[in-house]
């Protein structure tokens, strides 16, 4: 059994140091309400909702960081674990009620696994990959509904998303970039690129890549180079 520490601020690991034993660390990078104005134009909001995969992974590897400076040599043994990620209900923007179950979901988990891979997280655990449509008699949406009646449900985009990356993931995960993508300039001054990558190889040697396109309005052409 592995025990693993739910406070991950620098005071906690500083404290835990080398001394007390943990065998892992819990996160759970949510998007919160807060985290973006939801009064944003639904274009915008939707922009910076995927930029967040970015933010949220950034959170993560300086928790993987504290470790490697406070936990001497048992910091290499010593993973960050995420046991709940994604984003909370309540932080949908406004006339919007529904968009946790829209596409974009699906581009922010894909983006987001992305990251979970490059820091080497060993679990991420998701939740709710269906939604009712329609609705049942009498159930009423309220966001977390699961598989609690008659099986009336379709999965939601982020399932897709799962099956993708099982089926086109090798692994062992090699490095891959996108040069000269898209971008889009972002009223707070960030910059959105369109296209982001993930590469993997297998034990046979067969090399798989995901591509995601975060712009949500063109199709964007690229040829892919392979080297060595």
């Amino acid at each position: 059994i592995n025990v693993c520490a739910s406070l991950y601020g620098e005071d906690f690991l500083r404290t835990m140091g080398s001394t007390h034993p943990y065998d892992c660390v819990v996160q759970h990078p949510y998007v919160f309400p807060g985290n973006l104005d939801d009064a944003l134009p639904i274009a915008e909001y939707h922009s910076r909702f995927l930029s967040l995969a970015e933010e949220k992974a950034a959170l993560v590897e300086e928790t993987q960081a504290l470790i490697g400076r406070y936990a001497g040599a048992r910091a290499a043994r010593i993973p960050v674990v995420l046991t709940e990620y994604g984003q909370t209900v309540d932080s949908n923007p406004q006339e919007f009620e529904l968009y946790h179950l829209t596409l974009d979901q699906g581009l922010y988990l894909a983006e987001i696994l992305r990251y979970w891979i490059k820091l080497g997280i060993p679990l991420a655990e998701n939740q709710n990959l269906i939604d009712y449509f329609p609705l049942p008699p009498g159930v009423q949406q309220d966001g977390y509904n699961g598989v609690i009646s008659s099986p009336s449900f379709v999965p939601r985009a982020k399932a897709h998303v799962f099956t993708l990356y099982t089926q086109m993931m090798g692994n062992m995960h090699v490095h891959s970039r996108v040069v000269g993508s898209p971008s889009r300039r972002l009223q707070n001054g960030h910059t959105l690129r369109a296209l982001t990558s993930v590469a993997s190889t297998d034990r046979s040697g067969n090399v798989y890549l995901i591509v995601i396109n975060r712009d949500h309005k063109t199709d964007v052409s690229a040829s892919v180079r392979l080297d060595d």
